[in-house]
């Protein structure tokens, strides 16, 4: 039978305890900052810790009329908020201090509170505001001396105030119902364990002494209350990482009635405490619970090498290209400005998409196990043109294990295969990026090609190919050389200098190939720059430093766009990095960027895959769009409650991916080829880490995979989180949010968050985001591809369509109502008009799977521009255009960049809603002049300067 004393913890001097504790805390805070750079300033801390001691002596000042004490309590509700919760705006660390501290003196019984304050702050916080917080549990990572260090500081304060039987009951209940329900997976279950948030709960917020249960049966009771609790919230609450928080607040409420049970020596906490047991007893030998209908053989034995399966080839539908259709919209001397248009063929309004089957149907990417990595599963490129001046936009695709594909628009969004008619040679190997544009000013466009760095011993140079109008080929002309084999984040493309040729950025990402580097280390471009290449003198130079001569970026580089965000005529530059702080940039009078201020931008994404300036609300300015990893922790924990049958869908990865860390699947139950594979691929590597056999590793066929496998063997602790690729330098840089999100001016001149909602700002695994008034409302949504299958499992497309009114944004997550929600491995993406009717087109480059063409049903009015240009670059690339209408300001650049994998055409679409009337067209040049037009609707304008 349990008994004993009413804790000790009453015999000491409380202000001693607090003191050792504030101790304790302000280590930690010490380590967090300066070792794992917690995302929370130096003087946000400092002024939430003053704020919080001022408002606690004022409490207690008003409630006993005398102050003859100070509150170290106040300092630890504070630090602990700074430990756990993440606020987007500093006054709701404020708000939810004064709450928690509150109701430390007004919510009591008998005189003693009940609810934790520190507790109570994070989970207001999260439920108050739960667009504008959240929590960072990787932030502390599982390093082994940190926690060691913890749980020493943990057990010794506990043991003190007579609660060290709080966290060991919880560890050992959240461990085991983990395993029972949430989990078999005990690389997941160590990392619990060892994880630095889960012991800062467990030793510094769980136990405090003023809030928990004195009897030790009663203890018991409350830990495992709080455990099974968190489990039963885990699938409704986790994707706010709030699951232990609320059972914490929850099971306080009973604090009371258990104290009331210790006062009164009852032992009912033993028939509560047997009846929580059976309980889940019950569940746990039930059907409820899926993890019973796991196999229970061990999986497949993997096959060393498995050969590469051969692909059936199909010819692509092909025909002789017609040239020079549109003479007048490709005029290369002019002497006055001048305009020319042709009529558009709007359709009635409608809604959706119609899938349209043809040549894309057959570009099957040819996958192999060698391509399951992460260095053959980031990139399915599109870029769209017109090639051969027609008037119609043509399409250039890199499929996986298919190289280059370029496809003639014939009109009407029907395509034909060209590829062999445009090259003498056809350039081989698979492409991580193309741009389609006019480098060299002479109105075709060009081919700036960047090829994946791991096909040959030595990583390919970025090549630009010349289209040559006499051979009508394209020709390669110059190569832009690889300084590491780094894959790309991107290219930007902008005439910087004003000679009317183009000049590329490129944005380097990570080596996948590098064997002794550890995998958390992806966010950063093995300390190499991104590059800059300026022309001059008929040849390209290196040159990012003259123009960015700060900072050297040393992390991996994702999308890149030049846009004038300000207004004032000159290039501005945001460039997203992936975890790593992005860099936002105005450029100055002078022709150098220069940062901008990080208090002048709210936030940025945790993993910026988008980064752009777009018109979101017909307001006359720029917003800025930011589209990120932003998976919920809903997906993660619970996928691995799900199981495998032998219905299981062969043409999904979803399953398998989700299964994964199981190693329970039976490989053979699925055909020869893609699937099978992967499932061998994935499982060999799972294997191999969870067993420590380095010879498993050897088996795992993809590079990347095999290198990692091996890595982790050799370093087991960075099987769990390290908190190194989780550092955020916020004294320098805006935090960053695990969310998209839509950056608004404000009138005081700072970038504002207004996206506001988990519908549009949670859109799980995203790449890219494009821009496009896809309806003709006047407004652009933005369809945005999505997947990770080795990581995350599929994740289905979104399409954000916008229901803004000038000056006020608002975007709404429409893919299942318009028939767009697919389960495919999304990657590039192109909206534009490809059957010339004004309305908005998808094609939709996917990596596993054929790209998808659908045809846009909205109908609808809209106005089509191109630009032409003696005095700047040929298609007026950097130019900024303003419909000026009854109902606003739509604004467009002329820009290439910032949208991962695509590359958007030289096009602008200004889609008009019913009753909107058109008042001008302002075309505002490169070098600084404007031209005003008086347009009409539904018709396709290109304008001379």
């Amino acid at each position: 039978m349990l008994s004993g004393p009413v804790a000790s913890w009453r015999s000491l001097d409380p202000a001693t305890i607090q003191r050792h504790q504030l101790l304790n805390l302000i280590f930690l805070f010490a380590v967090g900052k300066l070792l794992l750079n917690l995302p929370i300033t130096w003087l946000e801390t400092g002024l939430i810790v003053g704020f919080a001691i001022a408002v606690d002596h004022l409490l207690i000042y008003l409630k006993a009329r005398r102050l003859d004490f100070f509150s170290y309590s106040a300092v630890n509700t504070a630090l602990g908020v700074a430990f756990l919760l993440r606020a987007v705006e500093f006054e709701i660390y404020l708000i939810v201090v004064v709450l928690a501290l509150a109701q430390k003196h007004w919510l009591r019984i008998d005189g003693r509170h009940f609810f934790n304050p520190s507790n109570v702050a994070v989970v207001a916080g999260l439920m108050l505001f739960p667009y504008a917080t959240y929590t960072t549990p990787e932030q502390w990572g599982g390093q082994w001396w940190l926690g060691a260090a913890m749980t020493v500081l943990g057990l010794f304060i506990t043991y003190r105030v007579g609660r060290v039987l709080i966290p060991l009951v919880f560890t050992a209940a959240y461990l085991a119902l983990t395993y029972t329900f949430i989990t078999h997976n005990t690389t997941e279950i160590l990392f619990t364990l060892v994880s630095g948030s889960f012991l800062l709960f467990i030793y510094f917020m769980l136990t405090d002494p003023r809030s928990t249960p004195d009897h030790p049966g009663y203890q018991i009771l409350y830990a495992v209350a709080i455990a099974t609790l968190t489990t039963v919230l885990e699938p409704t609450f986790g994707a706010r990482d709030i699951t232990m928080f609320l059972a914490l607040f929850i099971v306080s409420m009973f604090v009371p009635l258990m104290r009331i049970g210790q006062a009164r020596r009852a032992h009912a906490w033993r028939y509560v405490l047997g009846g929580v047991a059976v309980g889940v007893a019950a569940v746990a030998f039930s059907p409820l619970n899926t993890l019973n209908q796991l196999p229970t053989t061990s999986a497949v034995q993997v096959e060393a090498q498995a050969p590469d399966a051969a692909s059936d080839e199909v010819a692509l539908p092909s025909e002789p290209i017609a040239w020079n259709g549109r003479p007048d919209w490709y005029q290369t001397r002019w002497e006055d400005p001048h305009a020319v248009s042709a009529p558009l063929t709007p359709q009635p309004r409608d809604h959706g998409f119609t899938r349209i089957s043809g040549v894309l149907d057959l570009l099957t990417p040819r996958v192999r196990r060698r391509h399951i990595g992460m260095d053959y599963t980031y990139h399915g490129p599109i870029s769209a043109g017109d090639i051969n001046h027609d008037g119609k936009l043509d399409l250039a695709l890199g499929v996986l294990g298919r190289g280059l594909t370029i496809l003639i628009n014939r009109g009407e969004g029907s395509l034909f295969a060209a590829t062999e008619q445009l090259f003498e040679t056809v350039p081989k190997g698979n492409v991580d990026q193309i741009a389609l544009a006019d480098f060299d000013g002479d109105s075709h466009l060009d081919l700036l090609i960047s090829f994946n760095p791991y096909e040959d011993p030595t990583a390919p140079p970025n090549r630009l190919y010349r289209f040559d109008p006499a051979s009508r080929t394209f020709v390669l002309a110059k190569m832009f050389p690889h300084p590491v084999r780094a894959t790309l984040g991107g290219d930007a493309l902008i005439d910087i200098n004003g000679d009317r040729i183009l000049d590329p950025y490129i944005a380097l990402a990570h080596d996948w190939h590098k064997a002794d580097k550890p995998p958390s280390s992806y966010m950063r471009s093995d300390g190499v720059a991104n590059q800059f290449w300026i022309s001059g003198n008929g040849d390209w130079r290196e040159r990012k430093t003259e123009y960015f001569p700060q900072p050297f970026e040393e992390h991996a580089g994702m999308t890149a766009m030049f846009t004038d965000l300000n207004g004032d005529g000159r290039p501005d530059f945001l460039l997203g990095n992936d975890l790593q702080p992005d860099l936002s940039y105005f450029m100055g009078a002078d022709g150098i960027f220069a940062l901008i201020p990080r208090r002048d931008i709210e936030y940025n994404s945790l993993t910026s895959m988008g980064y752009m300036g777009i018109d979101a609300d017909n307001d006359g300015a720029l917003e800025i769009w930011e589209n990120s990893i932003s998976l919920d922790v809903l997906t993660l924990r619970t996928r691995y409650g799900e199981y495998l049958s032998a219905e299981v869908d062969d043409d999904l990865f979803t399953p398998i991916v989700r299964n994964q860390d199981l190693l329970s699947h039976d490989c053979t139950q699925l055909r020869p080829g893609l699937h099978r594979d992967l499932c061998l691929e994935l499982q060999t590597f799972r294997r191999a880490v969870r067993t420590g056999d380095r010879a498993l590793c050897d088996q795992v066929v993809n590079q990347e995979e095999r290198n990692r496998c091996r890595y982790l063997v050799d370093n087991p602790a960075y099987s769990l989180a390290h908190p190194e690729k989780f550092k955020q330098d916020v004294e320098r840089f805006p935090r960053k949010v695990k969310k998209n999100i839509l950056l608004k001016l404000a009138p005081d001149g700072r970038y504002l968050d207004v996206l506001g909602n988990d519908n549009a700002a949670l859109t799980g695994w995203s790449w890219a985001a494009f821009p496009f008034d896809l309806d003709n409302n006047g407004f652009q949504d933005l369809f945005i591809t999505t997947g990770m299958a080795i990581s995350a499992g599929n994740a289905v497309s979104a399409l954000l369509m916008n229901h803004s009114t000038p000056g006020h944004p608002s975007l709404v997550n429409q893919a299942r109502l318009y028939g767009v929600d697919f389960l495919d491995e999304d990657r590039g993406v192109i909206a534009a008009d490809l059957d010339g009717d004004g309305d908005g087109d998808l094609v939709i480059n996917n990596l596993y799977t054929p790209p998808i063409h659908l045809e846009g049903r909205f109908g609808g009015d809209a106005v089509v521009v191109e630009l032409r240009s003696q005095r700047g670059n040929y298609y007026g690339i950097g130019s900024r255009v303003e419909l000026r209408t009854n109902r606003g300001i739509q604004v467009r650049e002329m820009a290439v960049g910032g949208v991962w994998d695509s590359m958007q055409p030289q096009v602008l679409h200004f889609g008009l809603a019913e009753g909107e009337k058109i008042d001008s067209l302002t075309v505002r040049w490169p070098y600084g002049e404007s031209t005003t037009h008086e347009i009409e609707p539904n018709r396709h304008y290109v304008i001379y300067d």
